[in-house]
């Protein structure tokens, strides 16, 4: 059953094979059973290399489809959507996985036996990321965030960029840079809501990592583009850039929309030296250092309030930073006729050129050694 996307693999299955001076290929041809589906389904065939990790992902055709493979053991698999009229990605899901294949010989014929409940594999999915009502693969909420650095669970909050409102998720089959966007079909996703349960399902924290864009839009029609962001592992951690967990029937992903994020620590300590006494006053500085995931120079400006429970003996104070990240906190203190004084505490915030901001975080100034001020 030729197609154009068989001729795609074979170009790549050549290419690869004269590269690697070894010409051993087996022609395989891939189906499922999918006579069972709705008429109106999608399917995705997938396939990884054991010894080389030469993988492919691939739209196929309803009846499957053939290709030319190294020789070798492989692991195949097929996702597929019954479509519900909602768009791409939703409808009742269906899986199959093949572990362990031989690759060898003329030919191998390799037919699938899809089901939902095939869908609770670790090739789709990490522990959890499957509905307890029905087993299929979670929806999909995604939240867009200014920094990831205060996300740690499913249920924390994040300062949005507020540029754009609307996504779509499209994936793009992969065949190490063979196949592109151009050469192949892709399938799109309906203009979606940021922080709202949609219908997608797709597999999270998976080894199936299908590779993803995620594009962002100004309005609701999805018309005008403001942004594009590639997820090559799908829907899983991308180092600064997403944060995906399990959530009540739903998979949530964290989007961190400027890279790297800002991180500021979670306390700082500063010496006074000695218990500020009645009537005397005190300058101090604390200095915010650069995080290490920055290089060069870097624009960031600092917002520091003092606690309410000391701003009563604070007569001024500022927060500035120099053109490395760098920053200084100074403060006087004047503590007039009540007791002396021996910790003043600061909450502080760091906000890039970009307008990504950091974590909340405490700088205390304690009398005497660092280390022996509580908080």
């Amino acid at each position: 059953m030729p197609s154009a996307i068989s001729n795609l693999l074979f170009v790549f299955a050549l290419t690869f094979l004269s590269a690697c001076g070894s010409p051993t290929t087996s022609q395989v041809e891939l189906s499922s059973k999918l006579s069972f589906l709705a008429a109106d389904h999608e399917v995705i065939f997938l396939g990884r290399h054991y010894l080389t990790n030469t993988k492919f992902s691939v739209i196929a055709e309803a009846d499957g489809f053939d290709i030319d493979l190294l020789q070798g053991k492989w692991e195949f698999a097929i996702i597929a959507w019954e479509k519900n009229g909602t768009g791409r990605f939703t409808g009742t899901t269906k899986c199959g996985v093949k572990e362990n294949v031989e690759v060898s010989g003329a030919s191998v014929k390799l037919d699938f036996d899809i089901s939902t409940s095939s869908c609770n594999n670790e090739y789709f999915r990490s522990p959890g990321y499957l509905s307890s009502v029905d087993g299929q693969i979670q929806e999909l909420k995604v939240k867009d965030c200014l920094s990831l650095s205060a996300v740690t669970n499913g249920s924390s909050t994040c300062t949005s960029p507020g540029t754009f409102t609307h996504f779509r998720l499209a994936y793009i089959p992969q065949l190490k840079g063979i196949i592109t966007s151009a050469q192949a079909p892709q399938f799109i996703s309906n203009c979606e809501t940021f922080s709202t349960t949609t219908n997608i399902k797709l597999p999270a924290h998976a080894r199936v990592h299908l590779n993803l864009q995620l594009i962002t839009y100004s309005e609701a029609t999805c018309t005008n583009q403001v942004s594009q962001f590639n997820l090559p592992k799908g829907i899983a951690e991308h180092a600064g850039r997403t944060r995906v967990f399990d959530l009540s029937d739903a998979t949530i992903m964290y989007l961190g929309t400027v890279l790297p994020s800002l991180v500021a620590q979670n306390t700082i300590q500063l010496s006074l030296g000695s218990t500020i006494p009645n009537g005397e006053t005190r300058n101090a500085s604390l200095r915010f250092i650069q995080p290490n995931h920055y290089s060069g120079s870097l624009a960031v400006s600092c917002v520091a309030t003092p606690s309410s429970s000391i701003s009563a003996y604070i007569s001024t104070y500022a927060c500035n930073c120099d053109a490395n990240g760098d920053c200084t906190l100074s403060f006087t203190v004047d503590n007039g006729s009540g007791a002396p004084l021996n910790k003043i505490v600061f909450n502080y915030t760091l906000s890039s050129s970009g307008g990504d901001t950091s974590n909340a975080a405490t700088a205390v100034s304690c009398s005497g050694a660092t280390g022996s001020c509580t908080y």
